[in-house]
């Protein structure tokens, strides 16, 4: 039980540092933990603090050794795809994150990333459906995802065009 009590402690500290700005701090937090009690969830946890400190090469890196190692983990798929989402890597992001969806289930984080991929590929029309899904199950999460879909598309778009 204790085992599991410090586990959480280095997880919920570093989450806290990262909220805060810290990645460095929350980093070695998690660090701190895998040398106390090594295991999956400080590992995702490491790939994730990775990606949020803007790390992309070192989260894919790490993620792809993960799911290496643990195929079936859908958090994994789920954050390898939105790394890859961040390097404008459209096509294969958009396939680890239907493997999140095929392994763990629903998951509208999950599908309003892919409609993110779709407008990558400037496919409007692929992409519509799984923003429709978040309307439909989550009206909590409408409004300030459908202003990030409006960046995103208007940044890609600007993009493309040459602006």
């Amino acid at each position: 039980m204790l085992r599991w009590w410090r586990k959480e402690k280095y997880l919920r500290e570093s989450d806290r540092l990262c909220k805060s700005g810290k990645f460095d701090a929350a980093l070695s937090q998690i660090e701190s933990g895998l040398r106390d009690n090594p295991g999956l969830d400080l590992l995702k946890q490491k790939a994730w603090l990775l990606k949020e400190a803007g790390r992309l090469d070192e989260a894919k890196a790490h993620t792809e050794s993960l799911l290496a190692k643990h195929p079936e983990e859908s958090v994994l798929h789920l954050l390898l795809g939105e790394i890859l989402l961040l390097v404008r890597d459209y096509v294969p992001a958009r396939e680890s994150l239907f493997k999140a969806i095929d392994l763990g289930g629903e998951n509208l984080y999950a599908e309003f990333l892919i409609g993110k991929t779709y407008i990558g590929t400037n496919d409007l029309d692929k992409a519509a459906p799984y923003f429709e899904s978040m309307i439909k199950y989550d009206k909590n999460f409408v409004s300030s995802r459908l202003l990030a879909v409006a960046e995103f598309y208007l940044m890609e778009r600007g993009r493309t065009d040459g602006r």
